[in-house]
């Protein structure tokens, strides 16, 4: 999958219909759908990131977590380790491209079909890290707090513990990791403790009122904005260059 192609990706709302396969017989005909699926790949995926992280695209929050299930592949009727080949040259591609843009995106967790996945900007997060509160709750919670790299290696073993002790039962959701996704130290301490929620937007707020609404506010905001654009037509490159909390900042001063 070349970078052009998941860069230059824009919203086509006909993606998924246009990538079904039609059973080629010749090896030229086996080449072009291969080069269909791919593109339609690219399309779902960055679809998928703009829907599910539009917040870190935009660049008013450090991380998100985002289920993918490619289901170009299913469609396609692909062979069972042809398309986990696929989905990881289409994950690697994006994660390549986004590093040109100051962005990451790893795999938490990959089973049954679905990819958890992290994207997150580390100069963000390690914003976020120097909140001595922030620091403090991630230290309670066994998190290893000397980097951001150790940090997120933590953040792996705990969603691999989670994922993978799911069908038993054996571990709780690592919900410290609302830290890490920019929620207020005060917003994930209340939650972890069970206590009543002063009101609700992208998490569960217990501070200051009107201070969590407004951040909601901003936040829906720069959502809604990179979304309208790339539906817009602009292309994957264009709203990583440009991230929307520039253009809402912009309108407001």
């Amino acid at each position: 999958m070349g970078d052009s192609l998941l860069l230059g990706t824009c919203y086509h709302p006909e993606a998924l219909n246009s990538s079904a396969s039609s059973n080629p017989d010749s090896n030229g005909e086996s080449i072009h759908q291969h080069e269909k699926t791919e593109a339609a790949l690219a399309r779902e995926l960055v679809g998928r990131l703009v829907v599910g992280a539009a917040g870190v695209i935009s660049g008013i929050k450090p991380a998100s977590l985002v289920n993918y299930v490619p289901h170009v592949l299913e469609l396609n009727g692909t062979h069972p380790r042809a398309a986990r080949a696929a989905e990881r040259k289409a994950i690697c591609c994006c994660a390549r491209n986004l590093v040109r843009f100051g962005l990451r995106l790893i795999v938490l967790d990959r089973r049954g079909g679905r990819v958890v996945l992290f994207i997150y900007r580390p100069c963000a997060l390690k914003q976020v890290l120097t909140d001595s509160k922030v620091c403090s709750l991630l230290t309670a919670t066994g998190y290893d707090i000397r980097s951001l790299d150790t940090v997120i290696s933590t953040l792996r073993q705990r969603m691999a513990n989670y994922y993978g002790a799911a069908t038993h039962g054996a571990a709780s959701f690592p919900h410290e990791v609302g830290l890490l996704l920019g929620y207020p130290a005060e917003d994930v301490r209340g939650f972890m403790a069970g206590k009543k929620e002063v009101c609700r937007g992208p998490w569960k707020a217990y501070g200051d009122v009107k201070a969590a609404q407004a951040r909601f506010h901003c936040i829906a905001a720069c959502e809604r904005h990179c979304r309208e654009r790339f539906a817009a037509g602009e292309s994957f490159a264009e709203l990583l260059a440009q991230p929307s909390v520039m253009h809402i900042l912009q309108s407001v001063l």
